[in-house]
This record gives structure tokens, C-alpha cells and sequence, in this order.
């Protein structure tokens, strides 16, 4: 087995490679809901042969520096090995159903020119970061180790924190308490700081050198190509498992922050960083969460180009009415119409939301409701995702938040019943589709109970794209209140070396329209990244936008043609779906909020 990239660097650069030689087997075990890795496929399915611990040390001596020299031994150890591989990856694709290898092929191939084009960093701006992280985090030692009196020296020795907090009778905090993110909030939320200023500084200030911006202004440092300090091969191929989106590692791209600084306000962050000389209190220390909102516009387009960036509007609150295909779920998707029509506050549907949930004009309460409670989450769900956009309620405005949304859309609670049914109808009647009703021509489960050598699969499909989502070794259970559910083996979870079972969760009704919803939301942006003209340029994507470099003389022209991509493009294959982008152009990687 050679890989394709060993293939085109270093052999017959005369041959060029067929890809359709090669099968990504890590993606068709994400696709196919079972582990990614080699290893832990081969436990998961009970393949005859298993992966060899001893691969670890032989890579060593053959591919590393530093190592004593291969032996003839070695080399016969080295072939037994690397056949044993072959031969489980065998055993693990004749396990996997039938897949449509041809549209595989078609998004790996757009992905692959995405990852290798890379995009430009401003390393003046990362180079700046760096180094006032490295100061602000050797200040923080100093810091913990004076105001616990040198119970902990060092702001990563928690076990001695938490011996602090304990010994000094931090209000709330309890032997074997956390300190994690979610604890650190609790305490400070019911504590009085005049009162206990040495431990509120000291939570604050682990809320702050633990802040992500710390440690991705140094993964872009640390991955950035130095021929040209561009950031390469961020993106992995259906990396999210059942809903087949992409996902992405090393800098984690689709995880950075949404507050973003406005490309003027970079270089006067830049002087504020280079100039900073001592943190003082963290607590009234605003440029580490400044630094945060720097993150995106530390991609840069190169010089002459401008970025060009889409993102589609409300992309799941339209697909999944869509997806329930009910009457009064179309009133849902009327509202988006209306306001695509013509924009205003009367049409606004974050507006209309919050009216419906009993808070007129506090449009950012119903954006909220929109984005958080369609999945079936309750208060959690909804003040998790409040967190990120500045709504800060109490846990019982939440409840009345979450009750108003499902009274008002009772389409969407009936959605996630009739998915739930669906899914155990098929579970009962194995190889046969289940519709989630007659009248719904989008959706179907199916229960494949031979596949994964014998472990089985249910799979969900998108009647209208022919996308499958697969949930692996599914099994018939009864829930907490003794009602019968489905439940399946967790991919994304090892499970212990000495266990005899994989981790499990519950398919319940909200899971369900989760799932089929985000996944119908990759399918529009495969569709477009399927685009050649769109791949030449596209540089950048997360799971609702796309950002393209193209020529600054020709951005307006990129405009409308990403725009005409992102709808117009996509209604001959997603009929009554409305769609909608927000495209604008921008000299930095920014949200346009």
C-alpha cells in the first residue's frame, strides 16, 4: 500500500497518479460512524488480524533520526508489519455497505487542492502575540505563586490550587471541587470578590492564560509553512462523523472565536501588544480577550487579492423546517422568505422570534432562540449558546424562552417524535426503508444488521442528495423512563485497552434532527466546493461560509459570482429550500456582524 502523497513526491513524476487507485479508509470509517484510526477500527470490528504494537518502534528506526541503524531483522519484522496493516485495512473495507466512491472522490480531490493551497498568516501580527503570551504567562506564575503564598508556584499546579482554595475557604468550592471554565464561573457568580480578592484573582486569572487565543497565535506560528507563512492541510474530510461535515485541526479553524476586530483596529493592537509591559491585575486587564477577537484577522489574503466571503444566512433555521416538510413547518420557512423579499424589522425573523417568546425587540434573545432550541435542547442548550453572543438571563427567563419557541414552532417537537418512531420502526423491520411519513419525501432509515462484519448499522438518508448517515452497532434499549429507544456505539470515544464494549448513547428525536440537519448543510457546501472555478480560489471554509482569494480588480466580480454559487447555483437540486448568503469583501479574515 502506497500512500498517493509518497506516490506523487517520489516516484516517476511522469506518472501521474490515478487517484481512483486509492481509498481513503479514515474517511470511510468517519462516514461509516466507527473509529478513524487503524488500531482502534480493527478492535471495534474484531478484524483477524489486529494492529501491532511494535509499529511505533519500528517507524522510529526506519523514518527518525536519532536511531540506531535497521537491521536485516529489522527489515523482515518491518515487511511482516506494514502486511498485517494491508490486511486489516482489507478486513475493514469488506466490512463497510457499499459507498459512492465517485462523489467521495469529487469532494477528497476539492479538499486536497484547498489543503495544499493554504493561507497566508500575518506574522507580524502572530509573531507579537507569541511573544506577549510567553510574557503574560511567566507573569502569571509570579502571580499565583504571590497572591497563594507560594502554595503554587505555577498557574498549571491546579491540585495545589485547589489545596488553596480549600485551605483558605473559597465560598463554594468543595475537596475535589473543579476549577474547569464552567466552575470558575460558578464560584466567582456566588461569591463576594471585595470580600475574597486574593481567590477571585486567582480564578480570573486562570480564565485568562487559559483562553484559546493563548495557545492558536502558537499553533499558527508552529504550523505555518516558512517558505511563504502560509497555514496548510487545516481541513479533514468528513472529520465530523455522522453529519459527513468537514472539520478541521492543528489551528482547529472552525472553532475561532466570532467577535472579531475590524481590520483598522489590528495595527493599534499590534503597538498596544509590542508596548505592554506589565499585566497588573488580570482582572481589569482587557488585551488578552483583545487579542482573542485577532485571531481571524490573522489570515491575510496575499498581496494584490482581497478575501471575498459568503455566508449563508440562517443556514440550519432554513433546512430543518425544510426537512420536517409540514404545512405549519412552512409558515417557518415563509418568515425567512419574507425577509429575503424585503429586509426590515417587521420581517426580521430574530425579531419575530422574540416577539413570539414573549420578549419583543430584543432581537438577540430571539437569535438566540432560533440558533439554540431546534435540537430539542432546553435551558443548557439555550445558555451555552447565549454565552456566545453576549445574552446573559437568568435559567428560568431561559425556560420561558424555550417554552414560547416550542409553543410557537409546534412542528419542530412533532419532528423530533416522528424521527425517533422512524428510527425503531426500522430497528424492527431490518433492510427495509422507513419513511417518516408518507408525506415526507426527504428523510428514511434503514437498518443494515450484516454490515460491520455482523455489528450492524441504522442509516439515515437524504432522499434528496442521497446522503447516508450511519450510526454504528445499533441495538434496541429502554431509556430512563422505560420507553424503548435505539441506541449506538460512540466513534468518537476509545474505549479502555481492558474494555469489553465501546461507549454508547441514546438516537433520540433532537439528536436525530441535529444530525440530518447539519449534514443536509454540508451537502450545499460539497456542492459548492465542488465548483471548479470556486476551488481554484477558495482558501478557507467553515460549515456555513466560504472564503475565496481572488484578484482585488475582480472582487466585485467574485462577489456575485460566490453569491450566485451559494443560492441560485443550488435551488435545480434543493426545490422550495430558500437560500440565502451575506457576501461581502474584506482585507482580513473577519465575521461581518
Amino acid at each position: 500500500v502506497i500512500g498517493r502523497e509518497v506516490f506523487r513526491d517520489y516516484f516517476d513524476p511522469g506518472i501521474p497518479p490515478d487517484y481512483g487507485q486509492w481509498l481513503d479508509s479514515q474517511t470511510l470509517c468517519r462516514i461509516h460512524g466507527i473509529p478513524a484510526s487503524l488500531g482502534n477500527a480493527a478492535r471495534f470490528l474484531k478484524t483477524p488480524t489486529q494492529k501491532n504494537p511494535i509499529g511505533d518502534k519500528l517507524i522510529n528506526k526506519f523514518s527518525k533520526p536519532g536511531f540506531a541503524e535497521p537491521t536485516l531483522a529489522d527489515m523482515a519484522e518491518w515487511m511482516t508489519y506494514v502486511t498485517e496493516d494491508s490486511e486489516i485495512v482489507w478486513d475493514i473495507l469488506n466490512a463497510l455497505p457499499e459507498t459512492d466512491l465517485e462523489a467521495l472522490e469529487a469532494d477528497a480531490v476539492a479538499l486536497r487542492q484547498i489543503n495544499a493551497r493554504g493561507i497566508a498568516l500575518d506574522m507580524d501580527l502572530v509573531n507579537a502575540a507569541v511573544k506577549l503570551t510567553d510574557k503574560i504567562r511567566r507573569q502569571a506564575h509570579a502571580e499565583v505563586a504571590e497572591l497563594t503564598g507560594g502554595v503554587a508556584t505555577k498557574y498549571t499546579q491546579l491540585a495545589r490550587i485547589k489545596k488553596w482554595l480549600l485551605a483558605t475557604d473559597c465560598p463554594g468550592y468543595y475537596e475535589g471541587g473543579s476549577v474547569d471554565e464552567d466552575a470558575r464561573r460558578t464560584l466567582l457568580a456566588g461569591m463576594d470578590c471585595d470580600a475574597h480578592p486574593d481567590q477571585a484573582d486567582v480564578l480570573d486569572l486562570l480564565g485568562i492564560v487559559n483562553k484559546s487565543s493563548m495557545s492558536k497565535f502558537k499553533s499558527m506560528q508552529a504550523q505555518r509553512s516558512t517558505d511563504d507563512d502560509r497555514l496548510r492541510n487545516q481541513y479533514v474530510h468528513a472529520g465530523a462523523g455522522q453529519t459527513q461535515r468537514y472539520s478541521s485541526r492543528g489551528v482547529q479553524i472552525h472553532n475561532l472565536k466570532r467577535a472579531t476586530l475590524k481590520p483598522a483596529d489590528v495595527d493599534e493592537l499590534q503597538d498596544a501588544m509590542a508596548s505592554h509591559n506589565r499585566i497588573g491585575q488580570f482582572t481589569d486587564w482587557p488585551i488578552v480577550n483583545t487579542m482573542t477577537k485577532a485571531l481571524r484577522p490573522a489570515f491575510i489574503p496575499n498581496p494584490d487579492h482581497t478575501f471575498v466571503i459568503g455566508d449563508w444566512s440562517n443556514i440550519e433555521a432554513r433546512k430543518l423546517p425544510w426537512l420536517a416538510g409540514t404545512p405549519d413547518a412552512q409558515l417557518a420557512l415563509d418568515m425567512y422568505r419574507a425577509y429575503d423579499a424585503a429586509p426590515s424589522p417587521e420581517t426580521d425573523p430574530y425579531l419575530l422570534t422574540a416577539a413570539d417568546v414573549g420578549f419583543p425587540g430584543q432581537r438577540q434573545i430571539g437569535k438566540v432562540a432560533v440558533l439554540a432550541l431546534g435540537f430539542g435542547g432546553g435551558v443548557g442548550a439555550f445558555q451555552s449558546m447565549a454565552s456566545n453572543y453576549g445574552v446573559d438571563v437568568s435559567d428560568a427567563v431561559a425556560e420561558r424562552v424555550k417554552e414560547g419557541w416550542r409553543e410557537a414552532n409546534p412542528w419542530a417537537p412533532m419532528f423530533w417524535k416522528r424521527l425517533q418512531r422512524c428510527a425503531l420502526r426500522a430497528m424492527h423491520f431490518p433492510n427495509q426503508p422507513c419513511f417518516i411519513d408518507p408525506s415526507n419525501a426527504h428523510i428514511a432509515y434503514t437498518y443494515l444488521p450484516d454490515a460491520l462484519n455482523g455489528l450492524g448499522l441504522l442509516r439515515g438518508t437524504l432522499l434528496d442528495s442521497d446522503t447516508h448517515l450511519y450510526y454504528a452497532a445499533p441495538q434496541l434499549s429502554t431509556d430512563k423512563y422505560k420507553n424503548e429507544c435505539v441506541t449506538f456505539a460512540l466513534a468518537s470515544r476509545v474505549a479502555a485497552k481492558n474494555a469489553t464494549a465501546w461507549p454508547r448513547d441514546s438516537l433520540w428525536g433532537g439528536l436525530q434532527a441535529e444530525n440530518l440537519t447539519q449534514a443536509g448543510a454540508a451537502v450545499l457546501l460539497r456542492a459548492v466546493m465542488r465548483m471548479s472555478d470556486i476551488t481554484k480560489h477558495c482558501v478557507m471554509h467553515t460549515h456555513d461560509e466560504v472564503v475565496l482569494e481572488a484578484p482585488t480588480k475582480k472582487a466585485k466580480w467574485w462577489s456575485a459570482r460566490l453569491t450566485s454559487a451559494m443560492t441560485t447555483d443550488l435551488e435545480p437540486y434543493f426545490p422550495d429550500l430558500p437560500l440565502a448568503a451575506e457576501v461581502y469583501i474584506a482585507p482580513r479574515y473577519m465575521k461581518d456582524e
